[in-house]
């Protein structure tokens, strides 16, 4: 029997440190109030999926540590698109990926960047429309083929389009375009500029500027840390709120600006978490940096519209290139966005 007990401690303790070394998506940073705490992970996965995925959202994980760093977790992504949801597995053996394979993993994610080609490959001083005027012909004849595969649509087909702007606009220029402009137009993902236009291949990072493709509960990370990491939380911020009353577009510019920094900043923070991936942490600590001396700006958005609300605005839109990402019959839910 003490033998046993023996080797259960030593078994437990060993495991336990080799745990507290190397990333753990089991532990709990959140207030010890709250009946069942939300584990790192979870907002680990929301922050990394909303910042990198463009059109996904994730609002569930599962954890299942298997002794001695290694774990088995799961996570959901939804397509904001199409609103089918699936969940996904994610083994992790010591602060390594060991299986990943669909989820965020999948092939799919290869394309999402798609049609925004022209800000991760943009132009440099070798290579412009005027040394390779060939290329710029290339986005024009794209761009002729989307406005006339628009007008062959029935008018209900719904479409998921990535927009690439003529100029960086601000955040509240943005919000200026989504709402008073072009109000039946979804923007689902704001692609923010984080590096020198000249940075070649550049990153694509930004967010979604929707209040509940996540959901609602009362739990966050560090609030005083990451404020708004929740867009939505722009509602109990005292300072945003009395602006709000006064001028709404200001204040949402700046709900807009805080939350895409708070996001990269606890990504940034979360560095056993993100080594696991392509991107390191030193990106992010790079990313806001460059926001801090040069603002929060969108080069371009992923956005959904029935195809006649697109036709009807798509002339108005200052684009640099526009590019059809998928088209389905109708949209999945009429009366939600």
């Amino acid at each position: 029997l003490i033998i046993a007990l023996l080797y259960i401690s030593i078994f437990y303790g060993v495991s336990g440190i080799i745990n507290g070394i190397y990333y753990n998506p089991t532990s709990v940073n959140v207030s010890e109030k709250e009946e069942y705490r939300r584990s790192n992970f979870y907002f680990d996965m929301q922050a990394y999926v909303s910042l990198n995925k463009p059109g996904y959202s994730s609002s569930f994980t599962m954890e299942d540590p298997k002794g001695f760093g290694k774990y088995e977790t799961m996570y959901s992504l939804r397509n904001l698109f199409s609103k089918e949801e699936g969940m996904h597995f994610m083994n992790i053996s010591r602060g390594r990926l060991t299986y990943g394979i669909d989820g965020i993993f999948g092939s799919k994610n290869y394309w999402l960047f798609e049609g925004f080609q022209t800000i991760q490959h943009a132009f440099s001083e070798e290579t412009s429309e005027d040394t390779d005027p060939g290329w710029g012909k290339e986005i024009q004849r794209n761009n002729e083929e989307t406005i006339r595969y628009l007008n062959e649509l029935n008018p209900l087909s719904y479409i998921s389009m990535s927009i690439v702007f003529q100029e960086d606009i601000t955040m509240e220029e943005f919000w200026n375009m989504s709402n008073e402009e072009y109000p039946l137009i979804n923007f689902k993902w704001l692609g923010i500029r984080t590096a020198d236009p000249a940075t070649k291949p550049m990153h694509l990072i930004g967010f979604n500027p929707s209040f509940t493709d996540e959901g609602s509960h009362s739990q966050r990370p560090d609030f005083n840390k990451y404020p708004l990491f929740y867009l939505y939380d722009m509602r109990e911020d005292e300072s945003l709120a009395k602006l709000s009353r006064k001028d709404y577009p200001k204040a949402i510019s700046q709900a807009y600006e805080i939350h895409f920094k708070s996001r990269l900043e606890y990504l940034k923070n979360r560095g056993q978490f993100v080594d696991m991936f392509d991107f390191k942490g030193e990106f992010y600590n790079s990313a806001l940096s460059y926001i801090d001396e040069n603002g929060v700006k969108t080069y371009g958005v992923l956005a959904y519209a029935k195809a006649e609300d697109f036709l009807e605005h798509i002339e108005d839109i200052p684009y640099d290139s526009i590019y059809i990402n998928q088209v389905l019959p109708a949209k999945p839910n009429l009366y939600y966005h």
